[in-house]
């Protein structure tokens, strides 16, 4: 796999993180062929429900963004994007853990209701007529209104085919507070996983998985 060619564009969000909208093919024998693969790909993302661990990641790189977590352990609510405080009321660390719980409760709630509505409008964006790029900032946009996290491209082959897709946490970003933040919500999350396992045989809901993708 090559690295990203050029004439790609991007976009960053509300956390720096690089959003792919613009696509390229250079001519030849395989453009087709790589759109094709590409709108598939992408198709599929759209489409694509998180796993709980997933979700549990996401609400986590969210929290390790907008809180900034002292040594002395107070908390205090940061821009995510300049990671400047934009208070100084100081808060408990218990108020990042149940602000944690409610993102994760929030990103679930959207993902339950994802066939009921959201489903059938990004398979009717797909099905239109529109430029790839428009189809897929259009689909992306609608699940990050959501809440819904989105694998997006990283990776390209020679003719342009995206043949590697990724959460975009650029957690390389993360200063001392984030990980505070991530030790804080691992250890309030491992206790949970406890509690759950000793009251009830099987999987538990907060159970995570050991895939090592994202936080």
């Amino acid at each position: 796999m090559s690295e990203t060619p050029p004439g790609l564009q991007y976009i960053r969000d509300w956390n720096n993180r690089l959003l792919v909208i613009g696509f390229h093919f250079p001519p030849g024998p395989t453009q087709d062929e790589a759109r094709r693969h590409t709108e598939e790909l992408l198709r599929q993302e759209l489409l694509r429900l998180p796993t709980s661990d997933e979700v549990n990641k996401a609400a986590l790189v969210h929290s390790m963004f907008i809180w900034d977590y002292t040594e002395d352990n107070k908390c205090y609510r940061r821009n995510p994007k300049s990671l400047a405080r934009i208070s100084n009321v100081a808060h408990p660390p218990e108020t990042v853990w149940e602000a944690w719980l409610n993102d994760v409760k929030r990103i679930r709630t959207s993902v339950d209701r994802f066939h009921l509505r959201l489903k059938g409008e990004i398979e009717a964006i797909l099905a239109s007529d529109e430029p790839l790029e428009d189809k897929w900032v259009q689909g992306l946009r609608l699940r990050e209104a959501e809440g819904i996290p989105t694998r997006i491209p990283i990776q390209y082959g020679p003719d342009g085919r995206a043949t590697e897709v990724k959460y975009p946490w650029l957690l390389d970003l993360v200063d001392d507070s984030a990980l505070r933040v991530k030790k804080l919500i691992k250890e309030g999350l491992d206790e949970l996983v406890r509690e759950c396992e000793e009251g009830r045989d099987g999987d538990s809901e907060w159970e995570t998985e050991s895939s090592g993708e994202g936080a």
